[in-house]
């Protein structure tokens, strides 16, 4: 008797009609994923923060995987101390330093940075943000140090603030981060369990343009794209004794390996 493994003949027939066109659905599935995308809890805020007369302090805050709520070089820049009074001057502070620039590691808890604003004398200062860099899903809010009394602002409503009270020398950006994707791999139609009807559906959308509303669960394999060796993986762990999907798996969690893919659907 042959001591080399044999396949199991009820996933054999699916596998003779995929393998014929599985290298160019690879290689094109290679060639068009995308290469970079904000992840769940990642969010930057750029900051524009200038008077009347044109002098301006540019101001960055966010959360991104991989980042640290310390120091990183090339990443985030420390402002010098304000220059003495009556002149105009603008910083972020975090963790009781002061930067131009602060970027602190992704986090589901909700997250303060003060805006430090020093007026000249009397001079309105005007504050402008992108709306392009917030995350679906979070709140970030911008309002005063003393509960949002006099000031308290729904920054994804409204680009700019201008602040007129001198005594406004503390803003409080407060952020609280979308929710963690998660999800059970290998669980493309998202019924809580893994079976045929997920490679089904994965076919389906691969040939068929059906649409799927969690990538990172359809990636069955983790190697950051879904395409046929999705497939293939799943009906060799369903019939063949394949390996299991990895984690997240079997139950519901996070991705534990970044990559570009996006759920818009999560498990409990």
């Amino acid at each position: 008797m042959s001591d080399q493994p044999k396949f199991n003949i009820q996933v054999l027939p699916v596998l003779q009609v995929l393998i014929p066109v599985l290298i160019p659905v690879l290689i094109l599935g290679l060639i068009l994923a995308p290469l970079e995308r904000i992840d769940a809890q990642e969010f930057e805020i750029s900051l524009a923060v200038s008077t009347l007369n044109g002098t301006a302090y540019n101001l960055l805050v966010g959360m991104a995987e991989g980042a640290s709520d310390g120091y990183n070089p090339g990443e985030d820049l420390y402002a010098p101390p304000a220059p003495p009074t009556p002149s105009f001057y603008s910083s972020i502070n975090y963790s009781n330093d002061s930067w131009f620039s602060c970027i602190i590691a992704a986090d589901p808890d909700p997250v303060v940075f003060i805006l430090e604003l020093q007026f000249l004398i009397t001079d309105p200062i005007l504050i402008e943000w992108d709306l392009g860099g917030f995350t679906a899903g979070g709140e970030y809010t911008l309002r005063d140090a003393v509960g949002g009394g006099f000031i308290d602002v729904d920054m994804t409503s409204q680009d700019s603030l201008l602040v007129d009270n001198i005594a406004m020398t503390n803003l409080v950006i407060a952020i609280v981060p979308p929710p963690a994707e998660t999800f059970i791999r290998s669980d493309v139609n998202l019924d809580g369990s893994i079976n045929l009807a997920d490679a089904v559906r994965l076919l389906e959308h691969l040939f068929m343009t059906v649409a799927i509303d969690c990538r990172k669960a359809a990636d069955g394999n983790d190697d950051s794209s879904v395409n046929l060796a999705d497939v293939i993986f799943q009906l060799a762990f369903l019939f063949n004794a394949g390996s299991a999907p990895p984690e997240p798996f079997p139950g519901c969690g996070t991705d534990p390996t970044p990559d570009p893919l996006e759920c818009q659907v999560y498990c409990p």
